[in-house]
């Protein structure tokens, strides 16, 4: 659900720049092309922390 375009938290930035959704789906996005992954890990409370996984180059 995080990653699907336009959504966006009950936690919504604060001040004059508010955001569209639409970020995390766009990195989700850019890093599947790269037959990688974006997910959401663990992370102490009020922090949010992503892992992209890429495939290493072949040599």
């Amino acid at each position: 659900m995080i990653f699907e375009p336009f959504y966006q938290g009950s936690h919504q930035r604060k001040g004059a720049v508010k955001g569209s959704g639409l970020g995390l789906s766009i990195a989700r996005d850019c890093v599947r092309q790269m037959q990688g992954e974006l997910s959401l890990v663990d992370a102490p409370a009020g922090q949010v922390c992503f892992r992209i996984t890429l495939p290493s180059a072949p040599e």
